[in-house]
């Protein structure tokens, strides 16, 4: 073991505030300003005993976020523990799925995003074009898009049932969560062009970011179609 000057301590930490360094005297205060005025976030700082000096660095996404996809997974428990076997069955409003189709595809939102940053990731390293190009050969295929995506949850629910959606939504939100935790400001300014006509909250460029805010986004707008006895209290 090297001798005392020379270890480093590090204590990474969720809220802004303040982060203790765990050495008498040595005590960091994080204020607002590099996060931005009313910017919630996450630091990590660590204290180097050799120079006395603290280092931080932002982890910029916001806990609203990460609260965000959390309300998703409880909400979805919920819904699936109060929702009747006929209300399941049951048409929704504007689709042409049952509620139960529905929910499933809801699910699907949820891990799409999960299959969306190390997509992300690998094509964020590339030129741009590359995505450009991959973007535009997917809005070619639109409508068989459209086909499928409507027979997956048609197909899915019956194959793989309601309660194991809500275990995958269990996994999926914990591990976009865990991801968010860590990733770094390049992390999340990583993305891709996507088709917009998918869907009415994508955008013709996303980033990792981006896509952390849509999926709430999407849950919600299809929440609202549900026709169940728990989406009108």
């Amino acid at each position: 073991m090297g001798s005392p000057a020379h270890a480093e301590l590090r204590v990474v930490y969720r809220r802004p505030g303040s982060c203790s360094t765990g050495v008498p005297g040595r005590h960091f205060t994080s204020g607002g300003a590099a996060g931005g005025p009313g910017r919630a976030g996450r630091w990590s700082c660590s204290w180097t005993a050799r120079t006395g000096q603290v280092h931080n660095r932002y982890m910029p996404v916001p806990d609203r976020t990460v609260a965000d996809l959390e309300l998703v997974r409880d909400d979805y428990r919920a819904l699936l523990a109060s929702a009747h076997p006929d209300e399941l069955l049951a048409r929704t409003l504007g689709t042409r799925w049952t509620n139960r189709e529905l929910l499933f595809h809801m699910w699907f939102g949820q891990h799409l995003v999960r299959v969306f940053i190390p997509l992300f990731g690998g094509f964020g390293r590339l030129p741009r074009s590359v995505s450009i190009g991959y973007a535009r050969a997917l809005a070619m295929v639109t409508w068989p898009y459209n086909c499928i995506n409507f027979a997956g949850p048609v197909a899915g629910v019956r194959v793989v049932g309601l309660p194991r959606a809500g275990r995958w939504m269990d996994h999926d939100t914990d591990w976009l969560t865990r991801w968010a935790g860590r990733a770094s400001d390049a992390d999340l300014r990583l993305g891709m062009a996507v088709p917009k006509r998918w869907d009415p909250y994508f955008t013709r460029w996303m980033t990792r970011a981006d896509v952390l805010a849509w999926a709430p986004r999407h849950y919600y707008h299809h929440r609202a179609q549900l026709t169940l006895e728990g989406t009108r209290r």
